[in-house]
C-alpha cells in the first residue's frame, strides 16, 4: 500500500533491503529474493542494500572486505535482474567498513539526521555535514511528520536525479 500510494502522490519510489547476509552467496539470495518481492512494483529508484549494526551483531561480520564484497554482490545481482542498485550507509559505516572506490557505479544513499530534528529548509543541517552532495540521496532525519501518517517517518532527499529511471 505505501508504494502504491507513494506513486499516487507522485514521488519517486526506489527501495532498500536490510541485509542479514554473511557472505556474497548469502547476499545474492538476498538480491534474488528482493527481486521477487519487488517485481509487482514499477519502482523508479534504486534497491538499495542496506547493511546496518543489527546485520554486523547478528552476522559478526565486520570487514571492510567482506561488507564491501556482500554489496557489490548484492548490487551486481540486482543490476543483473534490470533495476538500479546503491547502498544505504551513515558516515561511520562508510568511512570504517566499505571501500567506496569499489562501489563507484552504485548509487548511495547517505544517513545523516543532525540533531535529528528537521529544519527548513533542510540544507540548514548540510554544513554540519561531511560533503553531502558528493552523495545521491539524503536520509535527514527519522523523525518527518507526513500528512496522513500518524507516526515519524524517514525523510530523504534526493540529491542527483540521474538516479531516476
Amino acid at each position: 500500500a505505501s508504494i502504491k500510494n507513494a506513486k499516487a502522490a507522485g514521488l519517486s519510489v526506489g527501495i532498500y533491503w536490510f541485509s542479514y547476509a554473511a557472505n556474497t552467496k548469502q547476499a545474492i539470495n538476498e538480491a534474488k529474493r528482493c527481486m521477487t518481492v519487488i517485481k509487482p512494483f514499477n519502482i523508479n529508484l534504486p534497491v538499495f542494500f542496506d547493511w546496518e549494526y543489527d546485520s554486523m551483531r547478528y552476522t559478526k561480520v565486520s570487514s571492510r572486505t567482506n561488507i564491501t564484497d556482500m554489496t557489490e554482490a548484492f548490487c551486481r545481482t540486482i543490476t543483473g535482474g534490470g533495476y538500479r542498485a546503491g547502498y544505504y550507509f551513515n558516515l561511520t559505516y562508510y568511512n570504517k567498513y566499505y571501500n567506496p572506490s569499489r562501489l563507484t557505479k552504485y548509487a548511495t544513499w547517505y544517513a545523516y539526521w543532525g540533531t535529528n530534528k528537521p529544519k527548513s529548509p533542510v540544507w540548514t543541517l548540510a554544513d554540519t555535514m561531511a560533503a553531502p552532495t558528493q552523495f545521491d540521496m539524503w536520509q535527514f532525519t527519522s523523525r518527518g511528520r507526513i500528512n496522513g501518517i500518524k507516526d515519524d517517518v524517514d525523510c530523504n532527499l534526493l540529491l542527483n536525479p540521474s538516479i531516476r529511471k
